[in-house]
Formats: C-alpha cells, structure tokens, sequence
C-alpha cells in the first residue's frame, strides 16, 4: 500500500455495508480494507473505485463493470470516488 493511501485511511471513514445483491457499498470518501487470496476478482458492480494492493506500486481505478483479478494473496484498500459497490468472487 502506497504511503498516500495510508494517510487517506487514517482521516476517512472505513465502511462497507452490504448491498441487496450480495456487493458491498462505499460512499464518496469511505473505505473498506480487504485480505484477499490469489485467485479472486474483485469487480466494481456501480459506481467508481480506487483500489490500492499490498506491494503493487500502482494504483487502480475501477469504473462500473471493471474487474481486477489478484495475482497473490494482497492486502486491499477499497475508496469509493463516489457512491460505488464491488463485489468479490
């Protein structure tokens, strides 16, 4: 996790409620922190999100539709650039 994101974390709410479908919700500047096993996708069902992987010097940004596969098991920083949901699988 890169040291920006860190400081966003330590200032923003972390969240994520459950959405009828099974995806969980983020607001505008809330976040969610994940472990996530090599082999899952991750998938912004709504919305859009930036996501931030344990040792990956590259930031992500996922639009509604968009999926990430995790090549290793990762710590995951979730923030929701507007109201947004994800889902993992």
């Amino acid at each position: 996790m890169n040291t920006q994101a860190m400081k966003y974390a330590n200032v923003m709410q972390i969240n994520g409620a459950p959405t009828d479908a099974g995806s969980k919700r983020l607001e505008l500047g809330q976040h969610d922190a994940l472990t996530l096993a090599k082999g899952r996708t991750l998938t912004c069902t709504s919305g859009l999100l930036w996501v931030t992987l344990e040792n990956d010097v590259i930031d992500h940004i996922l639009a509604e539709h968009e999926s990430l596969p995790i090549e290793g098991r990762s710590k995951v920083v979730l923030s929701g650039l507007r109201p947004s949901s994800y889902l993992v699988a």
